[in-house]
């Protein structure tokens, strides 16, 4: 900017220098308008004048030649026009020059503000986007802030609501205390707490247990008392029969695991009794006709259901079941989920 004022002073400075020159031509040039002749007092137009004044010259100049061979020295004319037409050339070109380089400056300067002008524009614009850019950032700031503001302030009412709730009981709490303490309201006992499944399995096991020690026995020595007895069983616990049914195969390949299917009443080597506790599950226990020897052992699944301390060579058909084997039914199949326990007698 500073360059730029320089300039325009420059400017300015050669202008005001032309104006003095062209100024000081006019003093210098002859007066316009009519001229006089000094010798005869008559009047002359401009026209008129520049001829008498050419005349003039030419018989100046006529009267100061020289004789041949001779070499006079020049003399100056009447007035010193000469020398006044070169002043006056001189003047007129020095004022022109003066007046073009005013003008060359002049546009330099206007050229040079113009460039700063498109510059100080486009930076304008950059910072007025910049300032666009800030306020969108401010006002999504402000959005979150409120946002959070107002989660801040649901959760300050929830709390608030809370403290009350507890505040209230507390107080219930305290006023109950004292009042136990003074003796003005007897303090109640507590009721038992419910049975647990477990201990619900277990008397549910003893049950089972003493009616299937029963029937054993009954098979032994009444069968008549023992088809009664199963009936009120069957009817009271709802007893489904399985038994192991790739025995041969297993006598062939003793690797394979026992496939427990369903088996039609009297005929299978497994009673399944559900577990009223634990939908789904079953208590099992040998058929309490069944004769515990080496083949219902090795192939007839009984050594993966039940743990026993069976011996080659036992045959029995009294033995105590101490944990009933726990099995799943799904469609015509039973899966083993828990072994059980046997003692052979």
């Amino acid at each position: 900017m500073k360059n730029i004022k320089s300039l325009k002073g420059l400017a300015v400075a050669f202008a005001l220098a032309g104006i003095v020159f062209i100024g000081g031509q006019h003093v210098y040039a002859e007066p316009s308008g009519e001229a006089q002749d000094i010798t005869s007092g008559q009047k002359y137009s401009d026209t008129e004048s520049d001829i008498i004044s050419l005349t003039q010259r030419i018989e100046n100049l006529e009267k100061t030649v020289p004789s041949i061979g001779t070499q006079p020295e020049p003399k100056a004319n009447a007035g010193g026009s000469v020398q006044t037409d070169y002043l006056d050339m001189a003047v007129k070109y020095v004022a022109l020059l003066s007046g073009l380089m005013a003008l060359l400056l002049s546009l330099f300067a206007l050229y040079n503000c113009g460039n700063v002008n498109k510059k100080l524009i486009l930076k304008d614009k950059q910072l007025k986007k910049e300032l666009d850019t800030l306020k969108s950032q401010q006002e999504q700031l402000q959005e979150q802030l409120q946002e959070q503001l107002k989660g801040a302030q649901g959760e300050s009412v929830a709390l608030r609501a809370d403290y009350n709730v507890l505040q209230e009981q507390h107080n219930r709490m305290q006023l109950s205390a004292t009042a136990v303490r003074a003796g003005n309201i007897p303090v109640r006992k507590m009721p038992p707490a419910p049975p647990s499944i477990n201990e619900l399995i277990q008397a549910r096991f003893r049950k089972l247990s003493d009616s299937y020690k029963e029937l054993m026995h009954l098979w032994t020595t009444d069968q008549g008392a023992f088809r009664s007895k199963r009936r009120e069983f069957t009817e009271r616990e709802h007893p489904q029969e399985f038994c192991c049914s790739n025995a041969k195969e297993r006598a062939v390949n003793g690797n394979l695991d026992p496939v427990y299917v369903n088996a039609a009443a009297g005929t299978g080597t497994f009673w399944a009794v559900p577990i009223e506790e634990i939908p789904g599950k079953y208590f099992v226990f040998p058929s309490p006709t069944l004769a515990y020897e080496k083949q219902q052992h090795w192939t007839g699944g009984m050594k993966e259901a039940f743990k026993s301390n069976y011996q080659d060579g036992m045959f029995c058909s009294n033995f105590e079941v101490i944990r009933p084997a726990v099995f799943i039914k799904q469609g015509d199949s039973w899966n083993l989920v828990t072994a059980g326990d046997l003692s052979l007698h």
